[in-house]
């Protein structure tokens, strides 16, 4: 079993890895790949479960990561790049959070564009009926 989980954190490390490196090629966010080839390593192809092969330390991974994510991103973040855009991010902001908060619940929409698929119409509006679980216990 230790095997697998190095070889499993092996992958996803040389996975990650060439992700950086093609975005750096094709010079597009690098996240644009890293997601793309997390969804398809998990819910797509399910060759990897994170809750399987990391345990209890799966939430503190994900804070650390995201922490990591949000430092490089304040590294590289230029403010005489955004300085037009200050219209953008309000109305991101304000019109972002009214829309959010006012949308109808959307979980039978998921069943439209992924059918067969509970995964993915597990999504829900504020105003959404109480909570249903659509994964397999």
């Amino acid at each position: 079993m230790q095997t697998d989980t190095a070889f499993a954190i092996a992958l996803v490390v040389l996975a990650g890895t060439c992700c950086q490196w093609f975005a750096w090629r094709v010079k597009l966010p690098a996240i644009l790949f890293l997601l793309l080839a997390g969804i398809l390593a998990g819910p797509v192809t399910g060759w990897l479960d994170p809750d399987r092969l990391f345990g209890n330390l799966l939430f503190p991974f994900i804070s650390l990561s995201v922490a990591l994510i949000l430092f490089e991103g304040s590294l590289s973040l230029r403010f005489h790049q955004i300085a037009g855009l200050r219209r953008v991010v309000r109305n991101l902001v304000s019109l972002g959070v009214v829309v959010t908060w006012l949308s109808p619940p959307w979980p039978p929409a998921g069943h439209w564009i992924f059918p067969g698929s509970s995964r993915f119409s597990s999504a829900r509006s504020p105003w959404s009926p109480a909570p249903r679980s659509s994964f397999p216990s």
